[in-house]
């Protein structure tokens, strides 16, 4: 009875989060439409981080704003999760059947109070295209109702932020300049004019647990191109210290690794500057081409002049042979 009197509550206080409200147009390969009712951010390359409440979306596909797209083979949601209490570890992570050309990078670290925080989101109602917009961080939820939802405030009428959640946008991202720190579980207008936008958090210990063992490998770019020294982040979702001791072919060299004590502690992000072309490897499984060189396609053949040549074509000579032979036959009879 507890539970469903809460459950009452929190749904009249905030509703999943739908189009984004206000907000700009943004181009963000890592920010992905799942399925044709949700959004989400790739992370460790082929998981895709967004909202459980969202359901099991495998056999549907992720797409970005560039046109790339996934199918999704497997949905796993919070362990902690239960549908019928909102705001309480709404999270999942879909498996993906390849990897995603952009990956965003994921930080378990709680918003500073008062600081501007961004969020992102995909709807029909915005024209089925990427949208953010910005929110002012308020703090986390009362622990009452969630242990793990940070809130974040748009006041249009103050000038505070830029737009709010709307339908078809929860599992969008809750992020800053550090990387994502959470999805969007929903929204709520207020009596003040104001909105409440509410995301799940990836600080939340359980959540960060969750995340390294459910993923449990390593997050970077699958290719790389450009000149001069090039940065290049790899992630590790991996929930002990793992070794990280990269290694190059090619003309390919690194040039610094932050990480250069040949260990990356669980989320840590290991910047490796490199130059040259060639595979960047972490493991022998995990490698990234840099300025992979491009194949050039072979030229299309121009048919020769006059039908000479091949093909089965008949050329100039051809035909007064066989005049030749035609004639000589009519003066036979």
């Amino acid at each position: 009875m507890k539970k469903t009197v809460i459950a009452a509550l929190l749904m009249s206080a905030i509703s999943p989060a739908h189009a984004i409200f206000n907000g700009s147009p943004i181009n963000t390969p890592e920010f992905v439409r799942v399925g044709g009712t949700c959004s989400g951010t790739v992370i460790a390359g082929k998981w895709v981080v967004t909202a459980a409440h969202c359901g099991d979306m495998t056999g549907q596909s992720v797409s970005n704003a560039n046109s790339s797209v996934a199918g999704i083979k497997r949905t796993v949601i919070h362990p902690m999760h239960d549908g019928s209490v909102p705001r309480v570890y709404d999270v999942s992570l879909l498996e993906l059947d390849k990897n995603m050309p952009a990956t965003a990078t994921l930080i378990n670290t709680e918003p500073t109070v008062g600081t501007m925080q961004s969020i992102a989101g995909w709807s029909s109602y915005s024209g089925g295209i990427l949208k953010g917009a910005s929110n002012v961080a308020v703090g986390p939820a009362d622990p009452r109702w969630s242990p793990d939802a940070y809130e974040l405030k748009y006041d249009p009428a103050n000038a505070i932020g830029t737009g709010t959640g709307q339908p078809g946008d929860s599992g969008g991202p809750c992020y800053n300049d550090s990387g994502i720190w959470g999805v969007m579980q929903g929204s709520a207008g207020q009596e003040d004019g104001t909105y409440i936008q509410s995301c799940q958090a990836f600080y939340n210990a359980d959540t960060t647990a969750w995340l390294l063992e459910t993923i449990s490998s390593w997050s970077y770019p699958s290719e790389v191109k450009g000149e001069g020294s090039l940065a290049i982040k790899v992630q590790s979702f991996h929930k002990d210290a793992e070794v990280f001791t990269p290694y190059t072919d090619g003309s390919l060299v690194i040039e610094s690794n932050s990480c250069a004590s040949g260990t990356a502690n669980p989320l840590q992000v290991c910047t490796l500057v490199v130059k040259g072309s060639g595979k960047l490897s972490i493991t022998g499984s995990d490698t990234i081409e840099v300025n992979k060189p491009v194949t050039p396609e072979p030229p299309t053949p121009t048919p020769e002049e006059n039908g000479g040549g091949g093909g089965g074509s008949t050329g100039p000579l051809t035909m007064l042979a066989l005049a030749a032979i035609a004639a000589a036959r009519r003066w036979k009879k």
